[in-house]
């Protein structure tokens, strides 16, 4: 039961993640993975880097 509760949030989290990253034109990996191939981790990693840019786009 809390197994299948935590791969529900898990599943939850990249499904927001990935329409994150749509929403600002992203449709695939670098290696071009699309997004739904890759792991949380994966995506994770480019949802922090298109944050990272946002701010730093902003701070100028």
């Amino acid at each position: 039961m809390i197994l299948r509760k935590a791969v529900e949030k898990a599943k939850k989290r990249k499904d927001r993640i990935i329409d994150f990253l749509i929403r600002n034109d992203v449709y695939e990996s670098p290696d071009g993975r699309q997004l739904y191939e890759l792991s949380l981790y994966e995506i994770n990693e480019m949802y922090q880097k298109i944050k990272k840019e946002r701010e730093k786009n902003n701070e100028s």
